[in-house]
């Protein structure tokens, strides 16, 4: 069976979604320090990596996912996405700014849902949420004086 074309995918995966290529040197690759990471290919063997401009890293799909055209390889990259984050833990995804992302997308699917009232509703309400947060913090450390 012919794997198909994946140019299109390896483009969209290194303009859209740089922070998971990176994720997976650090997680998959073993390079915990990379600093950049560039998606060269994606073939039946698994994405081959360009990590600091020196690197060139084949990360060979995990066995759980079953990968036969570049029709799968969505599944496999979100997979692979989720189990690079979890893995590296909770500093990790902090460190990285995985939750600044997350929180972006949410307030897309927002925007996209309710529309640009309901979008700015929903920032506003963010914004004091954070904001309550903030202040039950700066409490606490006011009680503790």
């Amino acid at each position: 069976m012919d794997f198909g074309d994946a140019s299109r995918a390896v483009k969209h995966m290194n303009e859209d979604h740089s922070n998971s290529i990176l994720a997976y040197a650090h997680y998959y690759a073993k390079k915990p320090n990379a600093k950049e990471a560039k998606l060269l290919s994606a073939t039946i063997s698994g994405f081959t990596l360009l990590i600091d401009s020196t690197d060139t890293v084949l990360i060979p799909y995990p066995a759980s996912c079953s990968v036969s055209t570049a029709r799968d390889l969505r599944k496999v990259a979100v997979y692979m996405h989720k189990e690079s984050y979890d893995r590296m833990g909770l500093c990790y995804k902090f460190r990285v700014g995985y939750y600044g992302d997350v929180a972006k997308i949410f307030l897309g699917v927002v925007k996209k849902k309710v529309g640009v009232v309901g979008g700015a509703v929903g920032v506003v309400l963010g914004m004091g949420l954070a904001g309550g947060l903030g202040l039950m913090g700066l409490r606490r450390i006011k009680a503790v004086k």
